[in-house]
């Protein structure tokens, strides 16, 4: 029988709860489905992975060398989120895995994109903030009031935003900053730190990956893992509204591309536990072919392949906005030159 997610069949006559399908249980389970999802995020990876190429071309010979390999690491995550994304859907048995890389991936795509701000100024915290205090400070004068208020901010940022522990209005200083950066950097250490523990117990036999109901270490390293990420999730959010705020990172395009950032880490994250709960409360259903954790990967992988496409596309246009422009001014110098230089060997 196919059919996709709430589409099911008696419950005796599921997969096995806890287990994911071959790739043959995984066409039968969704029938047609399973051949859009194959070609949608077949093509979705093609168009990703072209336009980064395309992009790195620009950023070649638009970004200054220090900077270029963490800009180039920021704008890879969408083509490399559909690239696990497609293995995922092609090796459902490897979807567990994948999404670890993913998680691995995405923590240091935060990391490299705190580090093109903090570049700007010499990669030192106490430089970033006596710029932004400076500034704040020479309003003040300006404006003849007695406190300078620009230098306070709000740490009760998302998704954190009801922590009492997070004070509301604390002067930034550069131990603040030191504390929001190792926020953002703990993540891709402690998210592969777990991950390499899981794949040791696992080959070691004392732990089943899949089966996540007898192995309840499984669950205590998935809570460490969304610990991390939260405090990241924390971190990054916080660091933005700081650049937002004294306008830190005011090149070109900078806050639409950090929007698209931020949706991409709240859209794919965010849903992912929320289908997972859905799976958990038997909302999202099985069938003989796809039990429920299986359904409930294939809806995080169908959601994630089109988010990342249209965000990926998204940034892409913002990369091109002027790109069209350099290349036909290069191809206009290259003409001049030729005609140029024929005129010279006459």
């Amino acid at each position: 029988m196919s059919g996709i997610g709430v589409l099911s069949v008696n419950e005796s006559h599921c997969a096995d709860s806890q287990s994911y399908p071959t790739l043959g249980e995984y066409q039968l389970g969704l029938g047609s489905w399973a051949i859009f999802l194959y070609t949608f995020s077949g093509i979705a990876a093609i168009i990703l992975s072209s336009e980064f190429c395309l992009s790195a071309w620009q950023f070649e010979k638009s970004v200054s060398k220090n900077l270029l390999f963490d800009t180039l690491f920021v704008n890879s995550v969408y083509f490399v989120v559909s690239l696990l994304t497609l293995s995922s859907i092609v090796l459902p048995k490897a979807s567990s895995f994948s999404w670890a890389l993913y998680k691995i991936y995405l923590g240091l795509a935060m990391v490299k994109f705190t580090a093109i701000i903090l570049k700007l100024y010499n990669d030192d915290p106490k430089h970033f903030v006596h710029t932004i205090t400076t500034n704040s400070r020479n309003i003040t004068v300006e404006s003849k009031s007695q406190e300078p208020e620009d230098e306070f901010i709000n740490m009760r940022s998302p998704p954190c935003c009801f922590c009492l522990f997070c004070p509301t209005n604390v002067r930034l200083t550069s131990g603040k900053m030191e504390l929001i950066r190792l926020a953002i950097y703990q993540m891709p250490y402690v998210q592969a730190l777990c991950m390499y523990l899981v794949i040791s117990l696992n080959l070691s036999g004392y732990l089943q990956y899949d089966d996540e109901s007898k192995n309840p270490g499984v669950v205590y390293f998935q809570i460490i893992e969304t610990i991390s990420f939260v405090i990241a999730l924390w971190g990054i959010f916080l660091f933005l509204s700081i650049t937002n705020k004294y306008q830190m990172g005011n090149n070109k395009h900078f806050r639409k591309k950090a929007l698209l950032f931020r949706l991409l880490l709240v859209l794919i994250n965010v849903q992912g536990v929320v289908i997972d709960i859905l799976a958990a409360l038997n909302i999202i259903r099985c069938n003989e072919n796809m039990s429920r954790i299986a359904m409930a990967a294939m809806i995080k992988d169908s959601c994630a392949v089109f988010e990342v496409f249209i965000l990926g596309n998204l940034n892409f246009l913002l990369n091109m906005v002027d790109f069209p422009f350099e290349i036909l001014e290069s191809w206009s110098k290259g003409v001049h030159q030729v005609l140029y230089d024929k005129e010279a060997a006459k």
